[in-house]
């Protein structure tokens, strides 16, 4: 006969069988979303909702938490891309500055205008085409490694100050190289 007292199964409020009831059914799913949407941390989110990390990855495996974690980020990661496009293409926005002048409180609304960022222009590409823009380019072929440079015409000076160049014992030689 099969011993199943430690075997159970997790009920629907994430229980495992004996000891501390679980505090599944009480965690809000609405908190998880909102939690998630701020950006937190998986170890932020289990404290702010005052569980400890590992009873965090075990509702994980729930699927309206597992659900409830995937709409908050994809809200958040979704308001990110938009504000990176915006960086990369440059945006302009109303924007009200407020001065002095003999005393009195001036308030005027201005056009702020925010000009493109390469380098979020960059992290734009890089993602959505990571093949034309990463960093690491795949180049196939059979390529020669061997070079040759006709010194037919250099004078001593200069194939010695090539050769330092070539051995690294000058850090400036090729200031001395000339024509």
């Amino acid at each position: 006969m099969e011993n199943t007292e430690n075997k159970s199964e997790p009920n629907q409020e994430g229980n495992q069988g004996p000891g501390r009831p679980s505090k599944y059914g009480s965690i809000s799913l609405y908190q998880v979303e909102v939690l998630s949407r701020l950006g937190l941390t998986d170890p932020q989110m289990a404290e702010a909702l005052g569980i400890c990390d590992r009873t965090f990855n075990r509702y994980k495996k729930q699927r309206e938490f597992w659900q409830a974690l995937k709409r908050g980020k994809r809200i958040s990661d979704g308001e990110v891309e938009r504000a990176l496009f915006h960086r990369a293409i440059g945006y302009s926005h109303p924007e009200t500055i407020i001065m002095q002048y003999r005393g009195k409180v001036i308030r005027e609304e201005v056009m702020k205008h925010y000009p493109p960022d390469t380098a979020a222009a960059f992290i734009w590409l890089k993602n959505r085409q990571p093949k034309k823009w990463r960093d690491k380019q795949e180049i196939s072929g059979d390529f020669k490694t061997e070079s040759k440079i006709n010194l037919s015409n250099a004078t001593p000076e200069q194939i010695a100050v090539i050769r330092q160049l070539a051995y690294g014992k000058r850090a400036n030689a090729d200031a001395d190289i000339e024509g």
